[in-house]
């Protein structure tokens, strides 16, 4: 069911065409994107990617010194940049309003809006942020490699 309701949604997103600059009104699409924007799937996956336990394993999966510093230490580093970030959920949230408006036509955003309320949902966004937690724990590794490398080509290549 939630599969054929994601292909229906998908179908009509492309069915519906590109940019929306001159479909439609652009003051009702800035209205439907705040209704969607402020769904309880979208504010739950901003308040997700802003918790104390997503900045940790963002952290940890991309600084290879994160493991050295004491559990406290990481606790209260998570603790004040989750405070900090807090204070960009107004502006990202506004930002997200004015790029759906932008980018969107009122019947594909009523469409998203519609598709991230269905109640399976919810549900859904808690096992993306448990998957994404897995994803980054598994790549750490590589990742900080990756930083590595790239720090050391800069500090060569870039003068």
């Amino acid at each position: 069911m939630l599969l054929r309701m994601m292909c229906v949604v998908l179908t009509a997103l492309v069915a519906s065409g590109g940019l929306a600059y001159a479909q439609d009104d652009l003051e009702a699409r800035r209205a439907a994107a705040i209704r969607y924007v402020q769904s309880p799937f979208m504010q739950d996956m901003l308040a997700a990617l802003n918790s104390p336990a997503s900045l940790q394993t963002i952290l940890g999966a991309t600084s290879a010194q994160w493991s050295n510093i004491p559990e406290h230490h990481r606790e209260k580093i998570t603790s004040i940049m989750n405070e900090e970030m807090e204070t960009l959920v107004p502006v990202m949230n506004a930002a997200m309003v004015e790029a759906v408006a932008q980018t969107m036509t009122l019947e594909q955003i009523e469409l998203l809006d519609a598709f991230y309320r269905l109640p399976e949902m919810r549900d859904l966004n808690a096992r993306f942020n448990d998957m994404n937690r897995i994803m980054m724990q598994g790549i750490a590794p590589q990742m900080q490699a990756v930083q590595a490398r790239m720090l050391e080509r800069m500090r060569r290549e870039v003068r």
